[in-house]
């Protein structure tokens, strides 16, 4: 089954511009580490950002990824069409805020998908009636064909900005499972980069794993914890 990781990244941002280039361990920047974490383990790797100048900068920084240009604000459109462009039949989205996602949660999202009769497979974040994982370990896998029949669904802008709300908000259409966690971390420890106090804490959780790039979401929550 072919996987291909697309990551959306832009350089805009109200609370931290341009973070997706800021350095983190032995990389350049963030969004670097988390396309060669996904290199290194396997997968197809497709960075999804805008057409507009402002977001040139990822180009040349990331230009030895294939990228893909499309909407500013239709995030919906940009992820169909950089999935249709570069042919993905099954998609792993990720986004560039969350640098931390671990690779064996991922390659578990893989595995539900891959053996059930899934069309939607994601951790569960950031729902308190779930045992979540943190914020930060966001990822979601599910088909073009799914991708494809959002697209053509989903008029709201708030759909437009959030290409998976659909998905989850109609489970009558689609077969969704969200994957918990042992433990409820709803309250914490923040993983994702929002914030320049977010990149901080992620820099050092970073710096304290051997490898942060094959660290497991065990060792990641431990060296967070260890911070807090």
């Amino acid at each position: 089954m072919n996987i291909t990781a697309i990551i959306q990244a832009r350089m805009a941002g109200r609370r931290l511009p341009g973070k997706v280039l800021l350095p983190i361990h032995n990389y350049t920047s963030i969004l670097q580490f988390i396309a060669m974490k996904f290199h290194n383990a396997g997968s197809k790797v497709v960075i999804a950002t805008s057409a507009e100048p402002s977001d040139d900068p990822i180009l040349a920084a990331c230009g030895h990824f294939p990228i893909y240009r499309g909407s500013h604000l239709d995030v919906l459109s940009r992820l169909n069409d950089a999935a249709i462009h570069y042919k993905a039949e099954h998609v792993c989205r990720i986004t560039a805020d969350c640098p931390l996602v671990p690779m064996d949660l991922v390659h578990k999202l893989f595995s539900i998908y891959r053996e059930g009769n899934h069309d939607y497979v994601a951790a569960a974040t950031c729902k308190p009636a779930l045992s979540c994982w943190p914020d930060g370990f966001d990822c979601e896998i599910f088909s073009r064909d799914v991708l494809e029949d959002v697209n053509r669904r989903a008029p709201d802008a708030c759909y437009r900005e959030h290409p998976t709300n659909y998905i989850i908000e109609n489970p009558e259409r689609y077969h969704c499972r969200l994957h918990e966690s042992a433990k409820q971390y709803i309250h914490g420890p923040k993983l994702s980069v929002d914030t320049f106090d977010d990149y901080l804490r992620v820099w050092h959780i970073a710096q304290r794993l051997s490898d942060p790039a094959t660290a497991t979401a065990a060792e990641i929550i431990a060296a967070a914890q260890e911070l807090a």
